[in-house]
């Protein structure tokens, strides 16, 4: 593990190397291959590239540059875990409040995230001690073919404190794990307790909207139906008023001559007083009078009506308007 030094969620990424050595027994010269050397790995050899190197140095100088940062990696995780379960242990269930812990579900998904890198870190670590156990194994083939130097000698006993280092941290990854499996499991339920009361509150004023959309409903209805009575006796009215009229329309002709007749507009006249004597009608001089005047009357009176309901259209539309801007 190494710090990349960007500015990113997480400043640690997993480096992978690969190491090939072919070691000349005539001249007792090593030539090695490095697949994406780590940083320390590169200084290492160039600090000693004036020294005869070992069989096994360059393999030591890997473990130790592999093994150098686990621990604080480890720890940098254990904080990240640290601040979720804070979250799960202590965010209140009943009753939220103005500063109590925010669960959502990307708190879920920075959980699983640091669960995927765990398990890569086991991985790695289970693969460093594995290679551990392949260069104590070589060193023992190398024991009995070539002469090993004082130097030498010590590096079984070096390579096997990295093993138990290895151990070491894979066994708290390990634990990691299961710590944050149970924070992961944890933040699910209160999760899912606050996604229920949610569901529950909000079910309660659906409940409470359908009572008074019901509510509502049956209000319309019981004043549809009055509107529809109104309607109907409405009808009725008109009905009645239209008999009405085609009564007085049948009386209006007779009503009119019976007007005239009795008028002194109109006479009746006998050539003498004596009876049995044909009469006959006079109309008077100033008939034209009446006739004029109830043209003008009737037509004043058509214009009235005229200009009442056009005044009466523009004061509806402006009370209708004015309610309407309020």
């Amino acid at each position: 593990m190494e710090l990349h030094g960007r500015n990113e969620s997480s400043p640690w990424s997993q480096r992978q190397m690969c190491i090939y050595q072919q070691y000349y027994v005539g001249t007792g010269k090593t030539n090695c291959i490095f697949l994406q050397p780590a940083d320390r790995i590169l200084q290492a050899v160039d600090n000693d590239a004036t020294a005869q190197h070992d069989v096994l140095s360059l393999h030591v100088a890997s473990l130790s540059a592999a093994e150098s940062n686990w621990g604080a990696y480890l720890k940098y995780v254990h904080l990240e875990i640290e601040k979720e379960d804070e979250k799960a242990c202590f965010s209140r269930v009943d009753r939220l409040r103005p500063h109590d812990y925010q669960i959502r579900f990307d708190d879920l998904q920075k959980v699983q995230l640091v669960r995927r890198r765990l398990w890569k870190v086991v991985l790695a670590l289970e693969s460093n001690l594995e290679v551990t156990d392949g260069c104590i194994k070589y060193y023992h083939d190398v024991v009995n073919i070539l002469p090993i130097s004082r130097n030498e000698t010590s590096y079984p006993s070096v390579i096997e404190q990295f093993a138990i280092r290895f151990r070491g941290h894979l066994r708290r990854a390990q634990a990691l794990l299961r710590y944050i499996e149970g924070t992961s499991n944890l933040l699910s339920k209160v999760l899912e307790v606050r996604q229920n009361d949610a569901v529950i509150v909000a079910s309660g004023a659906l409940q409470i909207n359908l009572e008074l959309l019901k509510k509502t409903a049956v209000e319309t209805k019981q004043e549809s139906a009055s509107l529809t009575a109104i309607a109907r006796h409405g009808q009725r009215d008109s009905t009645s008023l239209k008999a009405l009229s085609r009564v007085a329309m049948f009386f209006l002709p007779a009503t009119l001559l019976a007007t005239v007749f009795s008028s002194s507009l109109i006479q009746i006249r006998s050539k003498d007083d004596r009876a049995h004597v044909a009469t006959h009608f006079v109309v008077a001089s100033e008939f034209w009078v009446y006739l004029v005047a109830s043209t003008v009357l009737t037509g004043l009176t058509f214009c009235m009506v005229v200009l009442l309901e056009k005044g009466w259209t523009s004061w509806y539309r402006g009370i209708r308007m004015h309610r309407t801007s309020s």
